[in-house]
């Protein structure tokens, strides 16, 4: 919680190539099963460089999307 007499900046690069993800079973795991995105989200962070300040981050934001119907496309 400092004063810092630069700008921040957020650098991301790739590390290595990232660990493989066995492929989902279905699009519903693609997208909404918890263990699979978790899996998936690790492996892309492992892999990825999180210079300055930087930080790892995720998003699941398919929630707000099934209230427009999406999980009707899914079945």
């Amino acid at each position: 919680m400092e004063i810092i007499d630069r700008p921040c900046i957020a650098v991301t690069a790739p590390l290595k190539p990232a660990r493989p993800v066995p492929p989902a079973p279905d699009y519903e795991t693609l997208w909404t099963g918890p263990e699979y995105v978790a899996a998936s989200y690790d492996a892309a962070h492992e892999a990825t460089c999180h210079g300055g300040e930087a930080m790892p981050g995720t998003s699941l934001m398919v929630g707000s999307a099934f209230g427009y119907g999406a999980a009707a496309a899914l079945h």
